[in-house]
């Protein structure tokens, strides 16, 4: 959907781009990105949500089900259920745009992983044009993935089924809950530094449920589990090497004028020795996983501590890299969910004494 009024019946297309998915495995894609509009809204209905006309657009399921539960790009379904679904298909609404990649690939790829990269394409190119013309677009539709045959287009759109166990609560079981999160967040504990960090973590668990690509769900996992961990220092020794490079450092400044890149550069390394004080990220990652559920007697703690550091090492090959490898990031962004989980709950029996 756009904010500005965009010109209407365009078609414009880029030169080719290449999308690397595996760099080690050599997989690419190399396609193109296209821009095609349809009717425009005028400012008398700019609000307005009226299905267009013209049969040259596409026909695209929009990603809503009324009859069914939908969690990020899934449909949760109990393991007994037998439920049928149909997906409902409309065209464009005015003043709504096509955002395409016409794209080929070196090597055939799972639905799953050809989704994850689409996925990033589009909301890249989103993100693009808001920021150079300043719009609002916001996606309407998830991503479909259409194959050209000899036949013509052949769609390829898929959707997830998440099998989940439905329980039955009584009153008693929300009144118990309810006053749990009273009691910890009321308590000494959490009136500090610590209760501020929880709830921000319980916020960023809240919002992977609502976000649809699978990389942002995992990102916003792991940011849950880094607002949950510590600062920690170094050993003493540790401290006392940083502590006499720093005095080094001081002792060159001194005799270097203030406007100078010298002074400059020495500025800021002693600003880095001064960061360089806390234990990396990732160590504190493992060490407050492994102390958090030691104290829980989690028969496991330190497993869980060491795919802790493995999801975080996922984590920054993500953000560095830009990409993982093919098929690391569903089972990485479910191990990311059970250890996020498992640290919560295991810091809300800490939190009302249990």
């Amino acid at each position: 959907m756009t904010w500005h009024v965009w010109p209407e019946h365009t078609h414009v297309g880029s030169r080719v781009i290449t999308v690397p998915i595996d760099n080690k495995a050599g997989l690419f894609l190399y396609g193109s990105v296209h821009l095609v509009s349809y009717e425009k809204r005028h400012h008398a209905n700019v609000y307005s949500t009226v299905e267009i006309k013209e049969s040259r657009a596409p026909i695209l399921w929009r990603g809503h089900l009324k009859s069914h539960y939908l969690v990020g790009e899934s449909i949760v379904q109990a393991p007994d259920d037998q439920v049928a679904y149909k997906l409902h298909y409309e065209r464009p609404y005015k003043g709504e745009i096509d955002i395409q990649f016409h794209f080929a690939t070196n090597s055939e790829l799972p639905w799953d992983e050809l989704n994850q990269v689409l996925s990033g394409i589009a909301l890249s190119v989103v993100s693009f044009i808001n920021i150079e013309l300043g719009d609002l677009l916001t996606p309407v539709a998830p991503i479909q993935i259409m194959k050209v045959t000899q036949e013509g287009l052949q769609g390829r759109s898929r959707v997830k089924l998440l099998a989940w166990n439905r329980g039955t609560l009584s009153t008693a079981s929300l009144q118990d809950v309810v006053n749990k999160y009273a009691s910890i967040f009321s308590s000494e504990d959490t009136l500090e530094s610590s209760g501020a960090k929880l709830r921000t973590a319980l916020e960023l668990y809240a919002a992977h449920f609502y976000e649809r690509p699978m990389s942002t769900r995992f990102l916003t996992l792991v940011m849950a589990l880094e607002a949950l961990t510590p600062s920690r220092t170094k050993s003493k020794m540790a401290l006392d090497l940083l502590e006499q490079w720093k005095q080094q450092v001081s002792d060159l400044k001194s005799g270097l004028p203030q406007n100078s890149d010298e002074y400059s550069s020495l500025e800021g390394l002693e600003r880095e020795l001064l960061f360089r004080r806390e234990n990396s990220i990732r160590s504190q990652i493992r060490q407050h996983v492994y102390s958090v559920l030691s104290a829980d007697r989690h028969p496991d703690a330190s497993g869980v501590a060491q795919r802790a550091v493995q999801i975080y090492d996922r984590r920054s090959t993500l953000v560095h890299e830009g990409t993982l490898p093919a098929g690391e990031l569903p089972e990485a962004e479910k191990t990311a969910k059970e250890i996020i989980e498992l640290v919560l709950e295991a810091m809300f029996r800490r939190a009302q004494g249990n």
